[in-house]
């Protein structure tokens, strides 16, 4: 799949660097694989306490089995999440906002304990975009940032349409506080690994040192003959 997006990129060096993108968000993709499975071992007990009871409350237990049901289906729903990033689904489309958004949800909690300060107004922008290209690229730019960010702390993101795409801006400045390395990782995501994942996905991609990042990213087809129309 990832040969056909492109057929110009060195397949073994841009495997190695979705490796080390995916090794980096292991502990993300398993949380998102279990929290909505844990809660089901407490339902289970108030079910089988209530089953104990006499008479048996038939109203509580619809209700104890309908939260399952919804906890069921929503871990479903973060398998297939965690299994699309594994599979790099070169078809599927995103809303760029909630795209960028879901992006910043994988890392902020690590960024945070870290030191840094994410800066993101979520903008009205009804636009889609390839799936895997803003996952991959976004989430390496911000993961290499941040590995060799030198003691900056303030994370600023910003999103706005261009001709035909969606242009992210990303800047890192030295905030109040200061910035720890990322320890114990399997290692760090370098900007030629970003690079490297921008060509994969036909994905314009500049950086300045590591403060200032440019990423630009197509807007799906469907998206674009809609707007037009």
């Amino acid at each position: 799949m990832l040969a056909q997006m492109s057929s110009s990129v060195d397949i073994s060096k841009s495997e190695a660097s979705r490796y080390a993108l995916i090794r980096r968000l292991s502990f993300v993709f398993r949380h998102h694989l279990v929290v909505n499975l844990q809660p089901l071992s407490m339902i289970y007990q108030v079910m089988h306490h209530r089953l104990n009871a006499t008479p048996v409350d038939v109203s509580a237990m619809h209700d104890c089995v309908d939260q399952a049901n919804r906890l069921v289906r929503t871990s479903i729903d973060s398998c297939m999440d965690v299994v699309s990033w594994l599979t790099a689904e070169s078809d599927a489309t995103v809303n760029a906002a909630l795209g960028v958004k879901q992006c910043l949800g994988n890392v902020r909690s690590n960024l945070s304990f870290r030191g840094f300060v994410i800066q993101y107004e979520e903008p009205s922008l009804d636009m889609h975009i390839n799936q895997c290209a803003l996952r991959e690229v976004l989430t390496a730019a911000l993961l290499a940032a941040t590995d060799h960010a030198e003691g900056m702390t303030d994370i600023s993101l910003s999103m706005l349409a261009v001709p035909n795409a969606v242009g992210i801006t990303l800047q890192l400045q030295r905030g109040d506080g200061e910035s720890s390395p990322q320890h114990g990782a399997y290692r760090l995501i370098g900007w030629d690994d970003v690079q490297i994942l921008a060509e994969l996905h036909g994905v314009d991609f500049s950086h300045r040192s590591n403060e200032l990042v440019k990423i630009r990213i197509a807007q799906s087809p469907e998206t674009r003959s809609e707007t037009s129309s």
